[in-house]
C-alpha cells in the first residue's frame, strides 16, 4: 500500500501550506487516513397478498449490501488557542479504495395468515462493486474542564452515499415442495443497481484526557434524532425500480488516541492518531415501485405499472478502525 508514503509527503508539505493560514487565536491542522470499514446497509419491505387459493400471506423481502472495504480520507480542522481550546471545527471526507469481498444477499420470507407459519422462501447471493462517499462536519465546544479531563459538546452532520453495481446470481427458492436451485446468472451480468444516502444531523458529547506531553485519549457518543435515508433499487432483470424515503434515528460511538511525534525526527507538529467507531442507522417509511418494462416473473405485461405505500425500512450498521497521519499548530 502507498498510503504511508503519501502520509509522509502530506505531513512534510503541510507545515509549509498551512502555517501561512494561521491567524491569531486560530490553530489549523490537516491529516489523511487509511480506514478499514466493516458492516452492511440493508432495506426490508413487507407486503400482504392473497394467492390463487385465496390464502392470505405476509411477504418480507430483505436485501443486504456489504461494506467490508478499505477507505482513504482527509481531514482539515481549526481550533482555538490554548492547551485546552474552547472550540474546534473539523471537516472530513472519505472514499472507498477497494470493493467488498462479502456478497450481496437477497432473502424472502412468507408468513401464512392467520396461523403465522413463517418460512424462508428464497435466498440468493451476488457479487458487489461499491462507490462510497462519507462527508462529515464536527463542531465542538468545551463545557467543563477538570484537571487533565475536558467535557465537550458536539454538533455535526454526516452524509453517506453508497452506490452499488450488483452482478451474477446464485441461490435457491422453496415454493412449498422443498428447495430447488434458483436460475443461475453469470458473474459478468448486471442484475441490479442500488443507491442509498444517509443524512444524519448529530448531537453528542466527548470526554478527552490529555497529558502534559501532548498525548490524548477520547471517548465520544453522538445521536441523530432525525435521521433521513432514501434509496433507489433498479432490478435490471425485472425492469423494475423501487424507491424509498425513510426517517428515524441513528447513533455513533467513537474512540480516539492522539500521539505527537518527536520534533527531533520529524517537522514540529506532526502526529498520528488511531480511531475506532461503531454506529447504526434505523429508519422506516414507504416504498414505491415502477415497471419500465415487462417483468418476466409475472404473466401479465407490467410495463408502466406502479405500486406505492409499501412498508419499508432502511437500516445500516457500520464499524471502522482508522490510522491518521497529520500536522497541526
Amino acid at each position: 500500500m502507498r498510503c504511508p508514503a503519501k502520509a509522509l509527503a502530506v505531513a512534510i508539505v503541510a507545515p509549509t501550506v498551512l502555517a501561512p493560514c494561521a491567524v491569531e487565536g486560530v490553530r489549523p491542522a490537516a491529516s489523511i487516513s487509511t480506514v478499514r470499514l466493516f458492516g452492511h446497509t440493508e432495506y426490508t419491505i413487507t407486503f400482504p397478498f392473497v394467492d390463487e387459493r385465496q390464502v392470505s400471506y405476509l411477504g418480507e423481502s430483505r436485501l443486504e449490501f456489504p461494506l467490508d472495504v478499505w477507505m482513504g480520507g482527509g481531514n482539515v480542522s481549526i481550533r482555538g488557542e490554548g492547551w485546552e481550546p474552547a472550540w474546534s471545527l473539523g471537516c472530513a471526507v472519505r472514499r472507498n479504495l477497494s470493493h467488498p469481498h462479502d456478497p450481496m444477499t437477497d432473502r424472502d420470507w412468507l408468513t401464512e395468515l392467520p396461523t403465522d407459519t413463517r418460512w424462508l422462501y428464497s435466498s440468493t447471493e451476488s457479487g458487489a462493486e461499491l462507490t462510497a462517499w462519507f462527508v462529515e462536519a464536527d463542531l465542538r465546544a468545551r463545557l467543563l474542564h477538570r484537571g487533565p479531563a475536558v467535557l465537550a459538546g458536539r454538533l455535526g452532520y454526516r452524509y453517506t452515499r453508497l452506490s452499488y453495481d450488483i452482478r451474477g446470481l446464485d441461490g435457491w427458492l422453496n415454493e412449498g415442495t422443498g428447495p430447488r436451485p434458483y436460475p443461475h446468472v453469470d458473474d459478468e451480468v448486471q442484475v441490479l443497481t442500488y443507491r442509498v444516502s444517509h443524512h444524519l444531523p448529530l448531537v453528542g458529547m466527548a470526554i478527552e484526557v490529555r497529558s502534559a506531553h501532548g498525548l490524548e485519549a477520547e471517548v465520544g457518543a453522538r445521536f441523530s434524532p432525525h435521521a433521513y435515508a432514501n434509496d433507489l433499487d433498479d432490478h435490471v432483470l425485472r425492469f423494475k425500480t423501487a424507491e424509498s424515503t425513510c426517517t428515524g434515528t441513528a447513533y455513533i460511538f467513537d474512540l480516539r488516541a492522539h500521539v505527537p511525534l518527536p520534533s527531533s525526527r520529524v517537522p514540529a507538529g506532526m502526529f498520528v492518531e488511531l480511531r475506532a467507531e461503531w454506529g447504526r442507522v434505523d429508519t422506516d417509511g414507504d416504498q414505491s415501485q415502477r415497471w419500465y418494462g415487462d417483468d418476466p416473473v409475472s404473466e401479465e405485461n407490467d410495463t408502466g405499472g406502479s405500486i406505492s405505500g409499501i412498508d419499508s425500512r432502511i437500516e445500516a450498521e457500520m464499524a471502522s478502525v482508522s490510522l491518521w497521519w497529520g500536522w497541526g499548530l
